[in-house]
């Protein structure tokens, strides 16, 4: 019996994908799946990876659609046969005592149970701040001063926390393959709307690396930018028909990243976001002042700059 399914995206950094796999734990009761999404074939193939391949417990997959890293991570999912599933990112790693950490809760009736994490550069391993708020927000959960449910709506990302498969297989959890951009989102807010019965873990079971070469580090383009907007669009509608309008995705972030790149187009968005319902989905948890505030709030903003 599989009790642990990790799961690997992968795309173009061999060596890195080699020890995020060395620092899995191995065991008759664990595998690894690692997808690749279509890869330069010259430097990533089944003979150049063959010394991640041919090791116990791994399966290598090849794509060639460039389908990004939702479509993958989807197949990924449905190649798993563990009770359990965690989805790492290829550049990570998983801290020493992983196994004993993991073994605490192999047997829980949790259909979530989230990890607290530590975070380094990716190549210095100097301790760095990325993704560090997510161990506040699981904190807060502890503490009971925030729900179970909103820590996953909040902390949306994979490697904070592990998920049963039977929890996928019930309430069709998948990634949304139409975005290459904030792709753990729409994910979250499932998991955030669906579970039932949630664990938060006191133990650091995985580092999150910083590089500056990652894509929410670097994309700017038009198309990036309407991605991310389509993301709140579709994630705040989800929350918001669900009667979860607390689980909406600011835009104020999103808004920020477009105004970045050009003030025009912060100002169309801005302006269809009132037209298709996302903006009042974003302000919809506050009371009708709080609403007009805001609204008030970010037309000057525009105005301003």
């Amino acid at each position: 019996m599989i009790n642990y399914s990790f799961i690997i995206p992968h795309k173009d950094i061999p060596d890195l994908l080699r020890r995020c796999v060395a620092s899995i734990p191995r065991r008759d009761d664990i595998e690894i799946i690692i997808v690749d999404d279509a890869s330069d074939p010259l430097t990533v193939n089944e003979n150049t990876m063959a010394d991640v391949i041919e090791q116990p417990c791994v399966n290598m997959i090849f794509t060639k659609e460039n389908g990004g890293v939702s479509y993958v991570r989807n197949i990924g999912v449905k190649k798993a046969t563990g009770k359990w599933i965690f989805i790492a990112d290829a550049d990570d790693f998983m801290m020493p005592g992983a196994l004993e950490m993991l073994d605490k809760y192999k047997d829980s009736d949790a259909e979530v149970v989230c990890f607290h994490i530590c975070a380094k550069d990716c190549y210095t391993l100097e301790p760095c701040n990325r993704g560090m708020k997510y161990n506040g927000y699981m904190d807060k959960a502890i503490a009971g001063e925030i729900s179970m449910n909103m820590l996953l709506a909040i902390a949306v990302t994979t490697w904070t926390k592990m998920v049963q498969r039977d929890f996928y297989i019930r309430h069709d959890i998948r990634f949304q393959e139409d975005t290459r951009i904030l792709t753990d989102l729409y994910w979250a807010k499932l998991l955030a709307l669906k579970a039932q019965s949630i664990e938060v873990s006191p133990d650091v079971l995985y580092c999150v690396t910083e590089r500056s070469t990652r894509m929410s580090n670097t994309f700017v383009s038009k198309a990036h930018l309407r991605q991310m907007y389509h993301v709140a669009k579709t994630t705040n509608k989800l929350v918001v028909d669900h009667g979860k309008a607390e689980y909406a995705q600011s835009l104020e972030y999103i808004l920020t990243r477009i105004h970045n790149h050009s003030v025009a187009l912060c100002w169309k968005y801005f302006f269809l976001s009132f037209f298709d319902g996302t903006l009042y989905n974003s302000l919809k948890r506050y009371t009708i002042k709080q609403r007009m505030y805001r609204i008030a709030r970010y037309t000057l903003w525009l105005v301003k700059n």
